[in-house]
């Protein structure tokens, strides 16, 4: 017996993609040009400006659906000969134009039909279509005529070939964990077809995720996997399906009121100004330089996972941190833990995090001078006499003040209010310091807030605000994550009352063993000091806060 597995891709049989063919080149300009076929259509086009470049391979095999695909070309190379776009990818203006262009086929098929057809023959052919159910036994005249009688849409994607395809397209993935190719990759593959729900995205990714992932890995890192998966595919699938519906729908005509119906109607006219700005349109919404998707950026979970450290691995705290302060903030940690590490568990997964950009709206000179003056009751130059009859400290010297990092688990179950939350960066101005919340479900894929509210000397007040609205703790892995990549020393304001998102809706629910496994990994590898009382956090800042 063979020690791998068959490829999954030897399951799924297909038709063998059939070849354009050249006979839908209508046209007397056009005969005189060149047909190339290519996987990157568009590179040729930047080659030859004179050749119609059709892409190889397109989503479907119904010859009627392909042919429509050309046509549009056709009508690409018509319409734009001459154009000059500046600034654009080749690609993302090749797909721009044909689906401009593909609108504009379908919008001369529908001219055509009303001049060659009445109303009553073409709900004759249509009925014709309909009722017939072999198609070869209509001669060549009949099928041309339905298909002038019919509707010109965007072609159905075949299921069979979007299996492939994105069971390919996930396979490269997994062996390169490059996000923004496997972007690129499906809107090239899907941009010419519309999606069938006759495919089930889910289904695939299973099957996708058993295939191409490593079997050692444990259980829950797998299942982040297909979750994360299956919301990357909806992000691409959406961004396709959004560019065309914007593509088919937008008009550069006018409206005018038509006294042979009595009613308004609508003429087409060609405006390059209004087109030119269309195009830019899809072309922006095809781009992903300018769109918020943080939340799919950053590869596979299995990519990045890490080994569970070894019991010996153990946290330490800074050198400034001693005597019963020491011990009362390690004493309440383990206890923390505990509870909540080793007692609880469920089967949640790990939320997905919005991570905000930091908006500094005020500084915080004031706790920053105060921390960097040090009076004294030894030195030269008196500058504080009025301190004479008090403490006696009339010298004053000048300390430089240290960084550091905390993230704040601003959740219910620690009621840290507004007022906590500004004197401990009063107490660590020059710190970068950082809060989160969970959502109550999913959002738009994602589970909770992490937003910068204080660095280095500056405050985010809507930061501080936002974090106020929600009130659980979705996403501790991704805030956690965050804080290791901070300067140290790291705070971790917490109970350790570690929370996940269910598998649907995205409720909060308890984090199965390996995600909390997973949380204490990242906690112990970086050094994360968790600390729960705020009195206690105040004190270390404190501590902290001077070198």
């Amino acid at each position: 017996m063979s020690l791998f597995s068959s490829s999954v891709k030897s399951s799924i049989k297909v038709k063998s993609q059939k070849i354009l063919p050249n006979l839908s080149l209508v046209g007397d300009e056009v005969r005189k040009h060149d047909v190339v076929y290519s996987a990157t259509p568009w590179e040729e086009e930047l080659k030859d400006r004179n050749v119609i470049a059709v892409p190889k391979s397109i989503l479907s095999n119904k010859m009627t659906d392909r042919e429509h695909v050309v046509k549009a070309l056709i009508m690409k190379h018509k319409l734009f000969k001459g154009w000059r776009f500046l600034n654009k990818k080749p690609d993302l203006l090749y797909y721009a134009l044909y689906l401009w262009s593909f609108k504009r086929h379908a919008h001369y098929q529908k001219g055509m039909r009303k001049k060659l057809l009445t109303p009553e023959e073409i709900s004759s052919l249509l009925r014709l279509h309909r009722d017939t159910e072999d198609t070869d036994e209509l001669s060549y005249e009949q099928k041309r005529l339905i298909e002038l009688a019919r509707e010109v849409h965007l072609p159905e994607i075949d299921t069979k070939l979007y299996e492939i395809s994105l069971m390919r397209l996930i396979g490269n993935l997994y062996r390169t964990n490059d996000i923004a190719m496997f972007i690129r990759d499906y809107i090239r593959e899907n941009i010419f077809t519309v999606y069938s729900y006759k495919a089930n995205n889910r289904e695939l990714v299973e099957v996708a995720v058993e295939s191409y992932v490593d079997v050692r890995l444990p259980k829950n890192v797998i299942q982040q996997d297909k979750n994360y998966l299956n919301m990357l595919v909806s992000y691409c699938l959406t961004k396709v399906q959004t560019v065309q519906r914007y593509a088919m729908n937008t008009q550069t005509g006018h409206w005018y009121w038509n006294e042979d119906t009595g009613r308004w109607s609508r003429k087409e006219y060609w405006d390059k100004t209004k087109v030119r700005r269309r195009i830019n349109k899809i072309y922006n919404l095809l781009d992903n330089t300018n769109s918020n998707d943080s939340y799919v950026s950053g590869g596979l979970p299995s990519a990045s996972y890490v080994e569970v450290p070894e019991d010996d691995t153990k946290l330490t705290l800074p050198p400034e941190l001693k005597g019963k302060l020491a011990e009362d903030i390690m004493e309440d940690a383990d206890r923390k833990h505990k509870r909540a590490f080793e007692w609880y568990s469920g089967n949640g997964t790990h939320g997905k995090a919005k991570t905000y950009k930091f908006r500094g709206t005020r500084k915080i000179h004031k706790a920053i001078r105060e921390l960097r003056r040090n009076n004294s009751d030894v030195g030269v130059v008196p500058r504080n006499m009025h301190r004479m009859t008090t403490d006696r400290k009339v010298f004053s010297t000048k300390r430089s003040v240290a960084g550091g990092s905390m993230l704040i688990d601003c959740s219910g179950s620690m009621g840290l209010s507004t007022h906590d939350i500004e004197e401990i960066i009063n107490d660590l101005p020059a710190s970068t310091i950082a809060g989160y919340v969970g959502y109550t479900g999913e959002r738009s894929g994602f589970h909770g807030d992490l937003r910068i509210i204080a660095n280095n000397g500056r405050i985010d007040d809507e930061a501080m605000r936002e974090l106020g609205m929600h009130g659980n703790n979705s996403i501790d892995k991704e805030a956690l994550e965050w804080l290791a990549q901070q300067p140290e020393p790291r705070i971790w304001v917490s109970d350790q009352q570690v929370v996940g998102v269910s598998e649907n809706g995205g409720f909060p629910t308890n984090l199965d063993r390996q995600g909390l496994d997973e949380i204490k990994r990242v906690m112990m590898l970086n050094n994360i000091i968790p600390i729960e009382e705020v009195e206690t956090v105040k004190a270390v800042a404190k501590k902290l806060a001077l070198k």
